[in-house]
């Protein structure tokens, strides 16, 4: 399996809840740069970050956009959707039954097949306005 299979399993298998199959995927020093403050780093705390996000947002559903590797690094474009039914706490969003879209942008560093890195980049302009909890400042 390439270094672009591997992360579009991951990213199927985290997609659709099967984050028991992961450990497979990923080194055990995996460095997440991207990782939710105060949860546990690797592979962990990711696994607990979604299971925050799922409990929450029950039909979320990330779709690969865009994804190319160019040796042990692959980039991946992804667009989320999700009914904000019941809220999210951790950003002060109470539910509004808005259908919210954005986008969020990650590199995979791979050795040897295994994740052992990754950094990722969220649409915070385009998330934080559906869920009702910032607005932009006027223009002009």
């Amino acid at each position: 399996m390439d270094n672009i299979e591997v992360v579009r399993t991951v990213e199927d298998l985290w997609n659709t809840g099967k984050v028991d199959e992961l450990d497979q995927y990923f080194a055990e020093d995996f460095n997440n740069e991207s990782a939710v403050p105060m949860l546990p780093k690797g592979l962990e705390g990711a696994k607990i970050a979604h299971s925050m996000t799922t409990q929450f947002l029950p039909d979320r559903n990330v779709e690969i956009v865009d994804i190319f590797g160019d040796g042990d690094k692959v980039a991946v474009r992804q667009r989320v959707t999700f009914t904000n039914t019941n809220g999210v706490p951790w950003l002060g969003a109470p539910a509004n039954n808005a259908k919210i879209t954005f986008e969020w942008f990650g590199i995979y560093t791979l050795k040897k097949g295994k994740i052992v890195g990754h950094a990722a980049a969220i649409d915070g302009f385009a998330f934080l306005p559906q869920l009702g909890v910032w607005s932009p400042p006027p223009m002009g």
